[in-house]
């Protein structure tokens, strides 16, 4: 699905687009030699029924994806190398051949959590009746199609099997990842370099940035989490503090990491973000606007007991055109882009800087540095918006 994104206020969405070089190739005829998945273009797995031994396809030429080559056989659709070949080899006379007598099995998605550190295990080992196949059968991970234990890991695999006799077989494993969601600065990323960017965006916390985005990576934390269903413009009083909490979490890690002391959650910013989220969706206003919902925010505060003096001084808001998050963790996954596209923004600082207490402006830095924090979430004509909501000292 095509998306238009948002990643805050004041700040133009840019999409880095990777492209993958593809070695175009006459259209062969060219046989299965192994039961082999469908993947797409980003090497994941489609719903495209199993390719049997023995079928004949047709191919259009080979595509590298994440270093591993495969061969195009549709639009959007392609097997590995590995298990392909131009020629077929035929059983003579009714000698059955030890690949053509046993079948491998494998768990099907794996559930892996990450916080363990998984090293990539011996292959014998995630073939449950291995210990039911010859003795003398050999295992192996296949070179161009090995798992790779991180959060934006390849999450797939195949182990190559040689039974006695010679012949050949091949099995495919998929590994489910979980872990936990961390916020890591670089070390070019300071407070003395964010709060000289914050008018006027610097090479150096580019360059940071830069480094930032490309090693902090959302992470599904739990299948207890892919499996909660959740409406995000009715959260349970439970959930509101899980997704608040998540975020307070990353902010202030990446809070410590500059110096700065933690943030805290609090049932009145809880309210106030609430409100505020239901101002904006009532009155039909959200991230597509361009601008934050000024008068609607210093009315809601001013009835919470806080005068905002006519600006905004409570709210960063990250918007994009998805789905409406139907998980916890598309709903964590949502709040999690939102923090590092304020971190790490090339355009503009200014978020950064709220949520760092990393301004120019010394004033706005002491007073926000013990800030009570929650967040909420509206939906308006198809746009998602997320608001961070923390109150400064100087209007508490």
């Amino acid at each position: 699905m095509k998306k238009n994104i948002i990643p805050l206020i004041a700040a133009s969405a840019i999409l880095t687009i990777g492209t993958i070089a593809t070695d175009t190739v006459d259209a062969a005829t060219m046989h299965v030699t192994h039961n082999s998945y469908v993947y797409n273009a980003k090497g994941k797995r489609t719903k495209h029924k199993l390719l049997r031994r023995g079928k004949s396809i047709k191919t259009s030429g080979l595509k590298k994806i994440k270093g591993k080559y495969y061969w195009r056989i549709g639009k959007n659709q392609y097997v590995r190398k590995t298990n392909i070949s131009k020629t077929v080899k035929r059983s003579v006379k009714n000698y059955k051949k030890d690949n053509q007598i046993y079948k491998p099995v494998v768990t099907k998605n794996t559930d892996i959590n990450l916080d363990n550190n998984p090293s990539l295990p011996d292959a014998k080992t995630v073939v449950e009746n291995a210990s039911s196949l010859p003795a003398g059968t050999k295992f192996s991970w296949d070179k161009d199609s090995t798992p790779e234990f991180k959060a934006d890991g390849q999450n797939n695999g195949t182990v190559n099997i040689v039974y006695p006799d010679g012949s050949k077989d091949s099995v495919d494993i998929e590994y489910t990842y979980h872990g936990t969601n961390h916020i890591k600065l670089p070390k070019t990323y300071t407070l003395a370099g964010l709060e000289e960017a914050d008018n006027n965006p610097t090479e150096q916390m580019n360059k940071a940035s830069e480094e930032g985005d490309k090693i902090n990576n959302f992470i599904s934390e739990s299948s207890q989490d892919d499996k909660e269903k959740l409406d995000p413009l009715h959260l349970t009083k439970e959930q509101e503090q899980t997704i608040s909490k998540f975020a307070l979490n990353l902010i202030n890690e990446a809070r410590s990491q500059l110096g700065r002391p933690a943030w805290y959650y609090s049932d009145d910013a809880q309210n106030l973000a609430d409100d505020i989220a239901a101002k904006y969706q009532k009155d039909k206003r959200g991230i597509q606007d361009g601008d934050h919902y000024v008068s609607g925010i210093v009315e809601v505060a001013a009835k919470h007991g806080y005068d905002l003096d006519g600006v905004n001084q409570v709210e960063d808001m990250y918007g994009d055109t998805t789905d409406k998050p139907k998980t916890m963790t598309d709903l964590k996954g949502m709040v999690y882009n939102g923090i590092t596209c304020f971190l790490f923004n090339t355009d503009e600082y200014h978020h950064a800087a709220d949520i760092m207490s990393g301004h120019s402006d010394e004033d706005w830095n002491a007073n926000t540095q013990n800030n009570p924090f929650a967040i909420s979430y509206s939906r308006v004509g198809g746009w998602n918006s997320v608001h961070y909501i923390s109150i400064p000292s100087n209007v508490r």
